[in-house]
């Protein structure tokens, strides 16, 4: 693909081989530990998971060709003496975290202390597991406002991405006794980082590849089956943007447009930017299943794969304006109980590990978005920025003029996402849970997820709002039965 093509904000990036080639010096005279989601050219040092679900699917091979390409040049070609370990699950634990540490200090990288900075660096290639674990590692080596090039990471995948972008999130682990996704400060047992709370800032390297180097998935990818199955569904990049755009619904669903420490005039043209940017591509996936119904053989077609391209440049540049955008959230609201977590990545964190384990988190997540917008629409909660959210997507939908006509702007919307998303590959919820759990049970976990998190969050003095309880549960509950 041609330099012309990729947008402002993915060039201002450089690939990892690039800033080590410029950085080199420094590299060669400090303690490393690369952190890889496959195995890389040299021995390592293995951190296993216990649950089942992947990040690396069918694409697996180009995240393993992408991770050795990048290990054997530090390695090999650089001459960089970097300690290796390798994160194998779909989700760090709090256990491979300790034993990345211990690994580190036998390494030479130092942990602050008395208030001071660590030393060494962090580097992390491949997937979303090693991206969460290197700044989970990060997080407890350097401290919070780690000094730049401390944290150097590299996705290889649109998960990787959105686990590098974001300079406050806490990393995403799984913990094995409760079966749930909590944030690293909630699983450590570091008095400083459950202090700390969640927003920690890091002064992240991010170095983005070429999307020809990555491992992005395709634009579409057909439902095999409705039923409930054990297999994973294939995550496309309609999955992801149905998953970012559910989120930005949420987002602009809570914002306070008012409120003191947030650039509305920012946050509304970057949301509405994402909202634009992902309802395209899912439009562009529902067009490619119907060529695909008409031409089997269009998966080889030159000229799909260009434009497989194409989407994927706005994709990535959707995500990395939507982690921006939740990180000014995340400060601007550091006093509210939502910070950071929008409706569908909270009911992941609770249900994925013990009820979705075969579900990639993009596709659990894309999967609420007709039952979000069908609550939205229920409770008419048509705040000024989510009306205008709605228009931006209703403006660029495949919707008969008379029927947008008829309908408010949320009921118009909650139409267009019932219909987009099964045209556009989108599995239901149910078909993607492990056997068939009753929505109670779900509910109960759901309950147990919020006591938890709530426990913790009082801690800062945060409290639930009992309106967001209740969405989340009905959100839940229509998207399981859809």
């Amino acid at each position: 693909m041609s330099k012309t093509n990729i947008t402002p904000l993915v060039q201002s990036f450089q690939p990892l081989r690039t800033y080590i080639r410029q950085h080199l010096t420094h590299l060669r005279s400090t303690p490393c530990l690369m952190i890889t989601s496959s195995s890389p050219a040299t021995p390592n040092n293995t951190t296993s998971g216990k649950n089942s679900a992947k990040e690396i699917t069918p694409y697996d091979s180009k995240v393993n060709s992408f991770v050795q390409r990048n290990t054997q040049s530090i390695v090999s070609e650089f001459n960089i003496r970097a300690v290796p370990v390798t994160s194998t699950s779909a989700f760090p634990t709090l256990e491979n975290v300790n034993e990345a540490i211990s690994l580190a200090k036998r390494a030479g990288l130092k942990p602050s202390s008395g208030g001071g900075r660590g030393e060494g660096v962090i580097l992390g290639i491949g997937s979303g597991p090693a991206m969460d674990l290197a700044k989970a590692v990060s997080d407890r080596i350097h401290g919070c406002g780690s000094t730049h090039g401390n944290l150097i990471l590299a996705p290889a995948t649109l998960g990787g991405l959105w686990a590098a972008s974001s300079k406050f999130s806490s990393s995403l682990l799984l913990d094995t006794k409760e079966e749930m996704l909590l944030p690293h400060r909630m699983t450590s047992s570091s008095s400083r980082e459950k202090e700390s709370g969640d927003i920690c800032q890091r002064d992240t390297v991010i170095a983005l590849d070429s999307i020809e180097k990555m491992s992005i998935p395709p634009l579409y990818s057909a439902m095999t089956s409705t039923r409930r199955s054990n297999a994973p569904a294939d995550l496309s990049m309609a999955h992801v943007a149905a998953a970012a755009l559910a989120i930005v619904l949420d987002l602009a669903r809570v914002v306070d447009t008012q409120q003191p420490g947030l650039d509305i005039d920012y946050f509304t043209r970057q949301i509405k930017s994402v909202a634009s940017s992902c309802s395209a591509i899912i439009e562009a996936a529902s067009t490619k299943s119907n060529d695909f119904e008409t031409n089997c053989d269009a998966a080889d077609d030159s000229n799909f794969k260009r434009n497989d391209y194409a989407q994927g440049e706005m994709l990535i540049e959707a995500i990395l304006t939507l982690s921006s955008v939740m990180d000014q959230l995340m400060i601007a609201q550091s006093s509210n109980s939502s910070r950071g977590t929008a409706i569908p990545q909270h009911l992941a964190k609770a249900l994925l590990p013990t009820y979705f384990p075969q579900s990639h988190i993009f596709t659990f997540m894309a999967c609420t978005l007709p039952g979000l917008c069908d609550a939205l629409d229920s409770h008419k909660t048509e705040t000024t920025l989510l009306g205008e959210v709605a228009q931006t997507i209703l403006n660029s939908a495949s919707i008969d003029d008379d029927a947008r006509k008829r309908e408010s702007p949320l009921s118009a919307l909650s139409t267009w996402a019932t219909n987009i998303t099964h045209r556009a590959g989108i599995p239901s919820m149910a078909s993607l849970a492990f056997g068939t759990p009753e929505l109670n049970a779900l509910l109960e976990k759901l309950d147990a997820y919020n006591a938890l998190t709530e426990s913790e969050c009082n801690v800062v003095g945060v409290s639930r709002s009992h309106d967001r309880l209740i969405l989340l549960e009905e959100v839940l509950e229509r998207s399981l039965n859809r």
